[in-house]
């Protein structure tokens, strides 16, 4: 097949993935708003498409704690469109096309298109595509960095090394700007990125020292008030290991952010939220994410850390354990809120005053699907997602070079971002597990057409040598 005519087909096939990703949107408009979080960053965004950049932000009571960046783009489609429609058309847009790119490189056009419009029948994937948290547009840009990846040898071949390596550290920083986890992933993207071992060190670190540098860039260019949320579980940990340790590690050392007796009587290993949420949690959310109160908390965290190791050791466990096999069924799936919820006004209503729109015909039926039909073991036991991502790098080893590549990238990606929770976990949603069940789903479909393709072309060939010797 000619290269033009595999262009012409690949054209046809994004086009058609556009199509669906808007029809999808059409029916589940505007798209889903998590708890209070996705109306913040609405009210920000809405701010920011009114007075464009040099507003004083940081004067307004806005008390986002979550990326800058993602809020930006909303902020762009809001002042495009009018209204959310045209955000969840592009998030839909580019994580069908991510997923595309990236089985395109083991498969042909029309198969490709085939296999992505499938995993977005998958009630999943028909919500989270168009919810207005930060893990789906990662995961987009996740894939079409990966995608890009899968690709050099002939991205490379046609505009050269620095082009691709330079378009590698943008797409990169941008998935980091959207959740600053995914940094923990430069030594993957620096390995599939470049060919000689000497520099892969080297591009692993400049990715990393980039990303983390320019983490609060949108902050400063529009004023915002900068908050650091990766102290947020360390303030968690001080707390978690003063219980386990009875105050001795750490008596009232935390009333300077809320009241240390109180967040102790509410702490639990899988969940910050009960202490930082809840009635009289004992934290305060807003000063415990203060950059003026960074150093002080990271400061008794090694305090603590340090006093007590081994009750350190025996938290972490406990939490690798809720993290690996602890999901909450409840919080597998995102419902939107269609009556009140202890109090709160309806989810619906509060989307339709806040975008001043229609919810889509087919939205609440969407919802109850993707809440009836599920993956149980898959979503909720990540330890099962993690040792078949292993078993996939093990049998890779015997597939062909295209599919085994894609393979091991997709599957390692999502081991190693989903541990990082480890480092900064605060607690255990299905939303936070999503990137990495996305990448795993698309190694098990790659691993599964390669296999399908290879007993099919033996099947061929057999008969094939069957009709030669009958001649």
């Amino acid at each position: 097949m000619s290269s033009g005519t595999s262009s012409t087909r690949d054209y046809a096939a994004c086009g058609a993935l556009l199509i669906f990703a808007a029809f999808s949107v059409y029916l589940q408009a505007p798209g889903y708003l998590l708890w209070g979080d996705s109306f913040v960053k609405w009210e920000l965004a809405k701010a920011i498409s009114q007075h464009g950049f040099g507003y004083p932000y940081n004067e307004l009571s806005f008390t986002n704690w979550h990326p800058t960046f993602p809020i930006v783009l909303m902020a762009a489609t809001l002042k495009l469109s009018g209204g959310m429609f045209l955000f969840s058309a592009m998030q839909s847009a580019l994580l069908s096309l991510g997923t595309y790119a990236v089985l395109r490189r083991a498969t042909p056009p029309y198969t490709a298109l085939a296999l992505t419009s499938i995993l977005f029948f998958i009630p999943t994937n028909i919500i989270y595509s168009v919810i207005h948290t930060p893990e789906p547009l990662m995961t987009a840009f996740a894939l079409i960095l990966i995608g890009l990846l899968l690709h050099k040898e002939e991205l490379i071949l046609k505009y050269g090394i620095y082009p691709f390596l330079i378009i590698a550290s943008i797409l990169f920083i941008t998935t980091v700007w959207v959740r600053p986890n995914f940094a923990i992933c430069a030594p993957i993207i620096a390995f599939f990125a470049v060919t000689r071992s000497a520099y892969r060190l080297l591009f692993a670190i400049a990715l990393l020292v980039t990303s983390i540098s320019l983490l609060h860039t949108w902050d400063k260019l529009l004023n915002v008030n900068s908050q650091d949320v990766s102290v947020v579980s360390m303030a968690a940990e001080i707390v978690g290991i003063s219980k386990m340790t009875n105050g001795a590690t750490c008596d009232n050392c935390l009333d300077f952010i809320g009241n240390t007796e109180s967040a102790r009587q509410n702490y639990r290993h899988e969940d910050a939220g009960y202490m930082l949420w809840g009635k009289d949690g004992g934290m305060t959310p807003y000063k415990v994410a203060l950059i003026e109160n960074a150093p002080k908390i990271r400061k008794l965290w090694w305090h603590s850390v340090t006093s007590a190791p081994l009750e350190f050791i025996k938290m972490k466990s406990i939490k690798a354990y809720w993290l690996y096999l602890g999901n909450s069924p409840t919080a597998t799936i995102v419902t939107p809120m269609t009556t009140d919820w202890t109090g709160v006004t309806s989810e619906i209503t509060r989307t339709e005053a806040a975008c001043n729109c229609q919810v889509g015909p087919l939205r609440n039926q969407a919802a109850e699907l993707a809440t009836n039909i599920r993956f149980p073991a898959l979503e909720e036991k990540p330890l099962l997602g993690l040792a078949i991502c292993l078993a996939l790098i093990v049998s890779s080893l015997a597939l062909p070079s295209p599919s085994a590549t894609a393979i091991r990238l997709l599957a390692s990606t999502s081991i190693l971002y989903y541990a990082g929770f480890l480092l900064n976990m605060q607690r255990v949603e299905f939303r936070y597990y999503y990137p990495s069940w996305m990448l795993m789903l698309l190694a098990i479909v790659i691993f599964m057409q390669c296999i399908t393709s290879t007993i099919t072309t033996r099947i061929k060939n057999r008969r094939a040598l069957t009709s030669t010797t009958d001649v």
